[in-house]
């Protein structure tokens, strides 16, 4: 079904509560282990006003996903609207490793979720493409404007872009747990990484 965004403000407080509930389960549970039946118990609301609003918890998570990807969007947008102000490239690349790292952490539950969602069948949701597109875009803007042309590579921005959302949505998700636990360590080894790559 295709979802379709509440007028009401009562409406609007029901999804939030169906969607704050089912956020705590898959952390808790994960997405298999959640029901519809339990989200419902979960937030105080009944099934059939879940399915009437979802339709089934594959597009309630595609719904938690989206907000998570309008998030990074908007985030690597302003990134690209500020890089005509003084910063060095060292600096904008902790930043927007710092970012990436938070929103992740933020949309943990759902970030989980869907890799494990769609890693049956090897797919990678359009969404998610278009975060790594566009951390392209953005990775080629900052290889423009910090380093001379001859050092960069066309390259480049596509390995840095892989590089951040990898390294920073591994560590998130717990999969890197050799990484420096401190963040500024971990992130000032990610700028090294990600300006590596911008030159190779």
């Amino acid at each position: 079904m295709k979802y379709t965004k509440p007028k009401q403000e009562r409406s609007r407080r029901t999804e939030q509560k169906f969607l704050e509930a089912f956020t705590t389960l898959i952390l808790k549970n994960g997405f298999a282990g959640t029901t519809p039946d339990d989200i419902a118990i979960s937030s105080g609301q009944t099934r059939a006003a879940f399915i009437k609003r979802f339709g089934s918890k594959e597009e309630a998570l595609l719904l938690l996903y989206s907000r998570y990807c309008d998030e990074v969007l908007q985030t690597l947008e302003c990134f690209r609207a500020s890089l005509n102000q003084a910063e060095n490239i060292e600096d904008i690349l902790r930043r927007i490793s710092q970012q990436f790292e938070a929103l992740l952490t933020n949309y943990f539950p759902a970030n989980r979720a869907m890799h494990k969602f769609f890693q049956v069948d090897l797919n990678v949701h359009p969404l998610t493409k278009s975060i790594f597109l566009n951390s392209v875009d953005l990775m080629e803007k900052i290889q423009s404007h910090y380093l001379d042309g001859a050092e960069a590579k066309p390259q480049g921005p596509w390995s840095a872009a892989q590089l951040l959302v990898t390294i920073n949505f591994n560590f998130v998700m717990k999969s890197m747990p050799a990484l420096p636990p401190e963040a500024s360590r971990r992130h000032n080894l990610v700028v090294k990484i990600l300006r590596t790559a911008l030159l190779e």
